[in-house]
């Protein structure tokens, strides 16, 4: 069953279609609401995906919902970099994949802060809520909300620790650089896959 399927929506469905089919089945399928709790991930899982226009993009292209690119070693995401940068035709690869890597470097470690604060906050909301029933709609969210902090999380602190990795394979090398070559720029590249952005 494809994501699409999932929320009863076409391949065509604007953002705004996937998000109200996304709302109705929330409230049918909800497991407070005696909804299965598998079904109602799978439910958030498509969603999740299908508003994200990177996200839908990779998953159009390959059918798959993450990135293979995420479990890639340093030393893959390394030749990927080194590829784009030839394509790009910089004159400085290896200085400027050094600048790249720190600067999506220091992107993360934001991001692991923000997302430890955000953890932090959701765990203490969830600490508070008390209810008589069995049926808690408000746990269920913080739950949801948790869930993808930690998986956010998670993929900063992989990417700080593939950075790391792979500045310390640029240790070995050096590149001669024309004495024209351009200056080296402040992008960064899209963190959970190492691709530009």
């Amino acid at each position: 069953m494809t994501l699409y399927e999932v929320l009863g929506v076409s391949p065509t469905a604007t953002t705004a279609e996937i998000t109200t089919a996304y709302k109705r089945l929330a409230m049918q399928k909800h497991p407070d609401r005696g909804g299965d709790v598998g079904e109602f991930q799978a439910i958030q899982k498509a969603h999740e995906v299908l508003t994200d226009a990177k996200k839908r993009e990779h998953y159009d292209a390959t059918g798959e919902t993450e990135s293979n690119q995420n479990h890639s070693s340093p030393v893959a995401i390394l030749a990927v970099l080194f590829e784009q940068l030839i394509n790009k035709d910089i004159s400085d690869i290896v200085g400027t994949c050094r600048t790249v890597i720190n600067n999506t470097m220091a992107t993360a470690r934001a991001s692991i802060k923000e997302h430890e604060k955000r953890l932090a906050g959701i765990e203490k909301k969830r600490a508070r809520i008390t209810r008589e029933s069995q049926e808690c709609i408000l746990s269920g969210v913080l739950d949801s909300l948790k869930s993808k902090a930690e998986r956010a999380l998670a993929d900063n602190i992989k990417t700080q620790e593939d950075g790391e990795a792979m500045l310390v394979l640029l240790d070995e090398y050096e590149m001669e650089v024309d004495g024209d070559s351009e200056a080296v720029t402040q992008q960064t590249w899209f963190p959970s896959s190492w691709v530009t952005v």
